[in-house]
């Protein structure tokens, strides 16, 4: 029987990805929720109630000790926090301290006076929708850490418990990184809603639109899976089909000018993977490049 006593963490904020986390470390048995922080008492006991563990707090000066901390607020509000922590009096050499920023570096913390502590970053890369769907789901996520070594081994310990799959970042390449995320996912919303709203310019209302692409997401999608971007490119760019990309835009330009710039923005960087993959000749390649200039 395992009688390890677990460490405690503490957690202030807890949004969605707080939650999510919150929970799966709960019922895993590997920490031990100590004070839950919000904005309010009344917020800090919703989080608790959805966590099942830990004490919701009404000011930082309620907070206890712990071995971990984490800070799960807006990105602009950790850096406030932290000095908070700093000078809080609950915290020693051998304490640590990390945020879930996509964005931004461990460099922060040591900026708001965090300097005797350890600290860390780990950024899931998943998107927290909903904390109960998102614990449900959440083995196999990716989740980047970036921080003291010091850190490295109880953090990623704590996430691969809950299943997820750890990579390092560095820091001064984390805002790449978190913009790479940001195109993968927000902006992906972005293009699906653009598709939607030119096929309601083709005629075709909002339900049936969003019904229709449901197969073709999901088929692309899988097809990107199964073997790469390259790969699974079709459609007239791919064949150097470069009058019907002409019409096209030309259409979207007059219809609504942004569905153009989106169409022509994304087909220019379809072309550049047609390219790099040979799917297209010379000729092609320098009529497409015209058309999308």
């Amino acid at each position: 029987m395992n009688t390890e006593v677990p460490p405690t963490l503490n957690m202030i904020g807890c949004g969605k990805a707080g939650r999510t986390l919150g929970q799966l470390w709960h019922r895993a048995g590997v920490f031990n929720i100590g004070g839950v922080l919000t904005r309010s008492i009344e917020s800090a006991s919703a989080a608790v109630g959805q966590l099942g563990a830990g004490t919701p707090l009404r000011s930082l000066s309620e907070l206890k000790s712990a071995e971990l901390t984490l800070i799960a607020t807006p990105d602009q509000e950790i850096k406030d926090i932290a000095t908070s922590l700093a000078s809080s009096g609950v915290l020693d050499r051998d304490s640590i301290v990390f945020h879930l920023s996509g964005a931004l570096d461990s460099s922060l913390l040591r900026q708001a006076g965090l300097e005797q502590v350890k600290v860390a970053s780990v950024h899931p890369l998943r998107s927290f929708a909903d904390p109960n769907l998102s614990a449900a789901e959440f083995a196999g996520t990716w989740c980047g850490f970036e921080g003291d070594s010091e850190a490295e081994h109880s953090l990623y310990s704590a996430f691969e418990k809950i299943g997820a799959h750890m990579f390092r970042i560095e820091p001064d390449r984390k805002l790449v990184y978190h913009a790479a995320s940001v195109m993968v996912s927000n902006y992906l919303n972005a293009l699906i809603e653009s598709g939607i709203n030119a096929f309601q310019l083709a005629g075709i209302d909002r339900q049936s639109a969003s019904a229709m692409i449901v197969p073709i997401v999901r088929n692309t999608c899988e097809n990107i899976i199964n073997s790469d971007p390259g790969s699974a490119l079709t459609g007239p760019i791919m064949r150097g089909d470069w009058q019907i990309v002409k019409r096209e835009l030309e259409n979207l330009r007059e219809l609504d000018p942004n569905l153009g710039d989106v169409y022509k923005i994304l087909g220019k960087a379809t072309l550049s993977l047609a390219e790099s993959n040979s799917l297209l000749n010379a000729e092609q390649v320098s009529k497409l490049g015209k058309v999308l200039s």
